[in-house]
């Protein structure tokens, strides 16, 4: 039996292992599926953008708000219907698409300046924990200013 282990050819093998690690590496890099979180303000709504950088879709996910600062209860009020309050949002994104979720009206913050600050989990479709976002409105507001 060893005649036959020591005939094989060990370089061989180690050269398709290493083959096979470098192709997992390159789909990981190149070919998943890239999120991307980020604020952003239009009409005096204040949105949280979710982007699909990636090359391959994403499909069923979940964005679920796990800590909010600073929402003041006027903007709570106007947004109490939407996705995003109830804590948890569903949404599919094609590869280099975008979909947007309102956050608060900008008017109740203006005059304080202490903008929203908002951390949310992503899920996959098997409902396991993909990253953590949080996005800072204050430094938003201030990169316009």
């Amino acid at each position: 039996m060893w005649e036959i282990v020591s005939d094989w050819n060990w370089e061989l093998i180690i050269a398709l292992g290493a083959l096979a690690l470098s192709g997992y590496t390159f789909y990981v890099q190149n070919v998943k599926a890239e999120l991307a979180i980020y604020p952003s303000e239009e009409d005096d709504i204040l949105y949280v953008i979710v982007e699909n950088a990636g090359k391959s879709s994403v499909k069923d996910y979940t964005l679920q708000v796990v800590g909010m600062k600073n929402v003041d209860r006027f903007s709570e009020g106007i947004l109490t219907g939407m996705k995003l309050t109830q804590r948890q949002a569903s949404f599919s994104l094609a590869p280099n698409r975008t979909t947007t979720f309102p956050i608060a009206n900008k008017i109740g913050y203006v005059f304080d300046g202490n903008f929203p600050i908002v951390t949310f989990n992503v899920y996959n479709a098997k409902g396991r924990k993909v990253d953590t976002f949080t996005c800072d409105f204050n430094m938003y507001h201030n990169q316009l200013s």
